[in-house]
C-alpha cells in the first residue's frame, strides 16, 4: 500500500493582544507591515545551498553547526529545513501576487540504522545517528489585500507532516516584529467540503442534543417531587431510521448557533452542544458541531496527485489541488 497524501487547511489571523475582537488587517497592519512580505522573509532564510562534496561526501567545514556552511536550519536539535534546491541550482520558492509557495525539506536525525535494498535485500550502507533523510513538503500561503484572514496549505504524508514545526518557526518569527498583534494559526474547514464529506458518508446514525435549557419535560413526575431545573441536564438523542439528514445538515446546525449566548436555539431550546455520529467509511465518528470543519480542513489527495522519479508527487500536481482549495475558501470568505 502506498503513501497517503493530503493538503491541511489552517487560517491566520492577526488579532490585537489583549482585545482578541479586533482584527488587523494582513496586508497592512502596525507601522506598514505585510504578513506576506514577513512571512517570504523567513522562507527566504530557509534558502541555503546543498553543501559541497568531496570525493561523495561532505567537507568537514561543511558539517559544522553553521547553517550558512551545513545548509540546514536547525528547527529543534534534531530537526533540520530548508527550502528545496532544484538541479539547476534554483530554489522551489516562488511568489506571485499575494500567493507564496514552495517546498520544505525536512528530516530528523539521531537513530541509526542499516539500509537495504528492498529488491534484493543488499545491504547499502549504515545511516548514522547524525543523518537526515530529507523529506519533501509542499506548502502554499494565502494572504489577500486588505483581509483580516489568511489561509496556509501543508501537505502532510501518511500520518507525518511538518504543520506545527511550520507554524511554530511563523510564530517565531513574526515574535520579533514590533507589533500588537498576536500571530494566530488555527485550522480551518471549507464548508462546501464538509458537507461534501457528509454526503459521501453512509448517513448519520444519531443527532444529540447536549445540556437543553428550557425544555417543557416535567423530571420531577419521573423522579419525585423536590426536583428543579438546576438539579438536572436533558440530552435528547434522534436516531436516524433512513440516510436522510445528511443534505446541508453542517449548514444548518452551525446557523443555529447564537454568537452572543454561545447557545444553538432550536424551536425556543438553549443547547449547549450538538454531536452528530456518522457513519464513514465503514467506522462509527462523533463530531460536535464545533468540529464539523474537521471534515473539510483535511484533503485526501492522494487520487489526484501524480508521482515524480523521486517517490513523492510533483509540485505541479499539488499546486493544482491547492489552488482548487484556494478557490473554494475565496468563494467561502467572498475574496476576490
Amino acid at each position: 500500500m502506498g503513501h497517503k497524501y493530503n493538503l491541511n487547511l489552517y487560517s491566520i489571523r492577526l488579532p490585537k493582544r489583549y482585545d482578541p475582537k479586533t482584527q488587523y488587517i494582513l496586508s497592512d497592519f502596525g507601522a506598514n507591515q505585510d504578513l506576506l512580505d514577513i512571512t517570504e522573509d523567513m522562507f527566504n532564510s530557509w534558502k541555503l545551498k546543498n553543501a559541497k562534496k568531496e570525493n561523495g561526501l561532505a567537507s568537514q567545514a561543511d558539517t559544522e553547526v553553521n547553517s550558512e556552511k551545513s545548509g540546514i536550519v536547525k528547527v529543534e536539535d534534531k530537526k533540520v529545513v530548508r527550502i528545496k534546491q532544484n538541479e539547476d541550482e534554483t530554489f522551489q520558492l516562488k511568489r506571485v501576487g499575494r500567493i507564496l509557495d514552495g517546498i520544505v525539506m525536512y528530516g530528523e536525525a539521531g537513530t541509526s540504522e542499516q539500509v537495504v535494498n528492498v529488491n534484493n535485500g543488499a545491504f547499502l550502507y549504515t545511516k548514522s545517528k547524525d543523518d537526515a533523510p530529507l523529506k519533501p513538503f509542499f506548502f502554499k500561503i494565502y494572504i489577500p489585500t486588505n483581509s483580516s484572514v489568511g489561509f496556509l496549505i501543508i501537505e502532510s504524508i501518511g500520518t507525518f507532516g511538518i504543520s506545527t514545526i511550520i507554524q511554530n518557526e511563523l510564530i517565531k518569527y513574526y515574535s520579533q516584529k514590533e507589533s500588537d498583534a498576536i500571530l494566530r494559526i488555527q485550522p480551518i474547514g471549507i464548508t462546501e467540503l464538509a458537507d461534501s464529506a457528509m454526503e459521501k458518508s453512509q448517513g448519520v446514525k444519531r443527532i444529540t442534543l447536549r445540556k437543553i435549557s428550557n425544555s417543557n419535560f416535567n423530571v420531577s413526575k419521573l423522579v419525585g417531587d423536590g426536583i428543579s431545573n438546576k438539579d438536572f441536564v436533558i440530552d435528547y438523542v434522534i436516531k436516524a431510521t433512513g440516510n436522510r439528514f445528511s443534505s446541508g445538515l453542517f449548514s444548518k446546525l452551525c446557523s443555529s448557533k447564537n454568537k452572543e449566548t454561545s447557545f444553538y436555539e432550536i424551536d425556543g431550546n438553549n443547547i449547549s452542544d450538538i454531536i452528530v455520529t456518522m457513519d464513514i467509511d465503514g467506522h462509527e465518528r462523533s463530531l460536535s458541531v464545533q468540529q464539523f470543519t474537521k471534515l473539510g480542513s483535511s484533503i485526501d489527495v492522494t487520487n489526484k496527485v501524480v508521482i515524480g522519479d523521486d517517490g513523492y508527487p510533483t509540485f505541479d500536481s499539488l499546486n493544482k489541488q491547492a489552488m482548487t482549495l484556494i478557490a473554494l475558501l475565496q468563494k467561502q470568505y467572498d475574496l476576490k
